[in-house]
């Protein structure tokens, strides 16, 4: 009877101490990130570009050769961009979140990113109202 009651109190301890570190976390998130991280429904419709990803990349590796000819890549590398979407479809905060390039030219990829996804983004929706939506996207420069 005790292993049995001592079994109970242990399995309510880490209920209690899952749902406090779980109410933790909420407590710590951004405003407007509830918004971002609903599941989608048929409310809702999540961020898209009008520009395939293939495309996206293509015209990134084309913008990057025309302005850096210097520096052309000899293997294909990755960018992968973190952006918030607005609710009139232009994107803002945006940052590398991981590059195969130097840190130190991450700024120029993002000005790139900008020029090249410019009038491309279809906002999200959430009941039918545009929403700030934050996006991460995969893009590619590809080598000779």
């Amino acid at each position: 009877m005790k292993k049995r009651l001592l079994l109970t109190l242990g399995v309510l301890s880490l209920l209690s101490i899952s749902e406090g570190i779980a109410q933790d976390k909420k407590s710590n998130t951004p405003q407007n990130r509830e918004q971002t991280t609903k599941s989608y429904s048929k409310e809702a419709t999540p961020v898209r570009s009008r520009i395939s990803l293939e495309q996206l990349s293509r015209n990134f590796t084309k913008a990057y050769n025309e302005k850096y000819a210097d520096k052309r890549v000899d293997y294909d590398r990755w960018v992968i961009f973190d952006f918030m979407i607005e609710p009139d479809g232009t994107a803002s905060y945006t940052e590398v979140m991981r590059s195969d390039f130097d840190e130190s030219e991450h700024i120029n990829l993002i000005q790139l990113i900008d020029k090249v996804t410019m009038n491309a983004w279809e906002p999200a929706s959430l009941k039918g109202k545009k929403i700030q939506m934050q996006y991460t996207l995969k893009v590619g420069v590809m080598g000779n």
